[in-house]
């Protein structure tokens, strides 16, 4: 083989492996971007979750509390009709 041959050979492999090279990284790169898309994207839905879980909680117990407030002013209401008739054998349930 001629050296002329030879050199251009092998500056043809490597602009070849450089290239492939290149690919490989890219590809690479493109695999790490789309992991954290997705990394992000779960991150965000579960952020998500959990303020629909932190709502819902705070909802219902609200809900117990306003009932709760109106058994309360119920059992305080019946208390002082007991009291203000001197009634002694008043239930308070």
């Amino acid at each position: 083989m001629h050296k002329h041959a030879f050199l251009s050979l092998s500056l043809d492999l490597q602009h070849y492996f450089s290239s492939t090279g290149i690919a490989a990284e890219r590809k690479e790169a493109k695999q790490e971007k789309d992991e954290a898309e997705k990394y992000r994207r779960l991150h965000d839905e579960f952020s998500l979750t959990r303020l629909q879980v932190m709502l819902f909680k705070l909802f219902y117990n609200q809900r117990e509390m306003e009932a709760i407030r109106e058994e309360t002013e119920v059992c305080l209401s019946h208390r002082s009709l007991c009291i203000g008739r001197h009634l002694h054998d008043c239930n308070f349930s």
